[in-house]
This record gives C-alpha cells, sequence and structure tokens, in this order.
C-alpha cells in the first residue's frame, strides 16, 4: 500500500516532467536545424537587400534565432541546442538523468566553448558576421582570461572541459586513482613477499649445502 501510494504521489512530478522533455526535444530540434541553416542574409539588419524567402529552414523566426545565438556565443551556439535536447531527453528517461540533475555543467561546458572559439578566432570561421566565440566568448577572454594568458587559458580550458565531462558522466576519476594506487600497492607488496620468500629458500639452500660439504669434509678426513 504504502508503495503504491508513493508511485501515485510521484506520478504527477513524471507526467509534468515527460511533458517538459518533449517541449524541450521539440525546442532542441527545432533550434538546430535554424542553426544549420542559417543565412546572414536572411536577416534585414545585416544587409539592404535580405533573402526573399528567407533560406533558413524555420523561416524569419529561425533566422533571427540563429542570428541571435550565434551573436551571442559564436561557434559554441551550436552547443546550445545539443545540451538542450540532453536535458530534455534526461526528462524523458532515467539513462540521461545525468543532464538533469547536473544542467549547470552543460552550460560550463558552453561557456568555455565560447570563450576556445574566441581566443583562436585565427583559425575558426566567423558566424554571424561577428567573432568566433561571439558576444560571451569575447567578454570572458576580455575579463577574464586574459589575466593568465593564452598557455593559461587554454590549460584552464582543457582543464575546464575534463571537469565538466567527469561531472556530466558520474565517473568516479578520484576514486578510480586511489583503487590503482592501492593495487600498484598490493601487487609491490606481493612482489617484496615474493623476493623474501625466494630469498630465504636460497639462504636456506646455501645453509644446506654447507651442511652437506662439512660432511663430504668430515668423510675424506676420516678415510
Amino acid at each position: 500500500m504504502g508503495r503504491q501510494a508513493n508511485r501515485e504521489e510521484k506520478s504527477p512530478v513524471q507526467g509534468r516532467r515527460d511533458w517538459i522533455g518533449l517541449v524541450l526535444v521539440a525546442l532542441a530540434l527545432v533550434w538546430l536545424l535554424a542553426l544549420l541553416s542559417y543565412d546572414r542574409l536572411d536577416v534585414r539588419t545585416n544587409t539592404a537587400r535580405p533573402n526573399d524567402p528567407v533560406h533558413n529552414w524555420i523561416g524569419p523566426i529561425g533566422a533571427w534565432w540563429g542570428e541571435i545565438s550565434f551573436f551571442l556565443f559564436g561557434a559554441a551556439a551550436f552547443l546550445l541546442p545539443v545540451s538542450t535536447l540532453l536535458y530534455g531527453v534526461g526528462c524523458l528517461t532515467d539513462a540521461f538523468s545525468f543532464a538533469r540533475r547536473r544542467w549547470p555543467w552543460l552550460g560550463l561546458l558552453v561557456l568555455v566553448s565560447a570563450a576556445f572559439c574566441d581566443l583562436n578566432a585565427g583559425l575558426l570561421p566567423t558566424v554571424a558576421g561577428g567573432d568566433s566565440g561571439g558576444l560571451t566568448g569575447k567578454l570572458l577572454n576580455g575579463y577574464l582570461f586574459r589575466f593568465i594568458g593564452p598557455v593559461g587559458s587554454m590549460t584552464a580550458f582543457a582543464s575546464l572541459y575534463v571537469l565538466s565531462l567527469l561531472a556530466l558522466s558520474d565517473f568516479q576519476l578520484f576514486d578510480w586513482i586511489r583503487a590503482w594506487w592501492e593495487r600498484r600497492r598490493q601487487a609491490a607488496e606481493a612482489s617484496l613477499d615474493e623476493e623474501v620468500r625466494l630469498q630465504r629458500k636460497a639462504q636456506q639452500l646455501e645453509k644446506e649445502a654447507r651442511r652437506l660439504q662439512e660432511i663430504v669434509d668430515r668423510e675424506r678426513t676420516a678415510r
């Protein structure tokens, strides 16, 4: 009875979560299509002769949607619908529940990617007629990462990427390191024990050899 009542109490929450998940999945797919079909000439503010009809698959709304996304995040904008998709799927199934529980790490990945794209703008194409990392990447590098230089920034990006991926995957890195170290220690102790055992065996054989040699010497003297 208690378990059945508990399931009945949780069902409305799960129902709302399912609807949220479906909406987010649909939103993510539409968002991704808007970015993939983005053409800056669809937006009137970018040209005196905008495309008519617009080339964006989501229409004028998709054109502006892509324009704002690329303006704010540059090439890292592609991670926005991907993150939204993961969060939506996490609402629908427990297999991706990590995205729902750890959404700040998804946000950190997007921010770090924007800063990375801005710092390496020479290697990446510009999007939306702006910077590769968008306004977000420019602000992060201009007010934060510039104080540690390019090499320090790249090191920080790599560290934050690894940290975010570990947090999202729930991979217990430090537990794994401790377990690996413990296995090495046990193997070293086992090897040391084996070495001690062989050394003691060698000492016993040497002692036995001396004893046999003494017997042989005594027999020779007796003759």
